[in-house]
């Protein structure tokens, strides 16, 4: 069964609280939720719309054994804490999802147990619209079952892809992960362009966001299209864009760009383990 699923969800912050809000939308996902957070606020919204589904709890002291699935949602730095308390409440059965980044599948399965079904996930912000795109990774005990449980959990809130490693997981996390804060990088960029073409602070602004969001919209509606297609079918020859795009495509500074920055956060991954 992949619906109507118990879930224990351990931390509730900006992440969690995303994901969970898109878990409890997705119809027949989870027919039972137990939150534990010592930040009850964070659980209240979600008690008060879903009474007879969400339980809170301030510790996992009175949690019983998690038959379907644990997800750990707290901050990699905590992790190595909060996980010991959860070692007696699993079980070989139960999907063990994490989100923590920077921690191994060798470091859930020295604290957890090598005997255990573990998969860590990576979503990224636009969880918190349910636009999120998620990397997983599945140790060797997860059942097909159990993958496909945690492909639809994420896939509830997004888009999911499956990886074959941790280091895949860092280089998919370089693109997803980090790729929002490179769309936002541009937005601020085109509002000081447009500022800097005589444009008010306000519709600088307006012309920045509402582009990126309508291209974004664009895009994702003309799935038959790829981005190329797109942006040719925007540049015209001898045109404005055309102009533009020189400057961009000079030398291919602009791909060239886009790789120097992916490949330094894929590096500062990798050094940070």
């Amino acid at each position: 069964m992949i619906t109507d699923l118990s879930l224990t969800l351990v931390g509730c912050g900006a992440m969690g609280g995303s994901l969970l809000k898109g878990w409890l939308q997705a119809e027949g996902l989870f027919s039972k939720v137990t939150v534990i957070t010592p930040e009850k606020h964070t659980v209240d919204p979600f008690q008060e719309r879903y009474p007879d589904v969400v339980t809170y709890l301030e510790t996992p002291d009175q949690l019983t054994t998690v038959n379907d699935v644990l997800v750990l949602g707290v901050k990699p730095q905590i992790m190595p804490h909060v996980i010991r308390d959860y070692v007696t409440h699993v079980t070989p059965e139960t999907l063990i999802i994490s989100m923590a980044a920077g921690l191994d599948l060798s470091f859930y399965e020295k604290a957890l147990g090598d005997n255990k079904q573990i998969v860590r996930v990576m979503p990224n912000t636009p969880a918190t619209v349910s636009k999120a795109v998620s990397g997983l990774l599945a140790n060797k005990n997860v059942t097909p079952l159990n993958k496909e449980r945690a492909f639809r959990i994420m896939e509830a809130v997004g888009r999911a892809v499956f990886v074959e490693s941790d280091e895949k997981l860092d280089r998919l996390t370089a693109i997803s992960g980090c790729g929002p804060a490179y769309v936002f990088a541009l937005v601020e960029a085109l509002e000081k362009a447009a500022a800097r073409l005589g444009f008010s602070t306000e519709d600088a602004s307006l012309l920045a966001r509402e582009t990126v969001i309508g291209s974004a919209q664009y895009l994702a509606r003309t799935p038959e299209k790829s981005a190329t297609d797109l942006r040719i079918q925007v540049t015209s020859p001898g045109g404005m864009t055309e102009a533009g795009l020189k400057i961009l495509q000079d030398k291919d500074r602009f791909n060239t760009l886009i790789e120097e920055v992916t490949q330094a956060a894929f590096k500062h991954a990798e050094a940070l383990k």
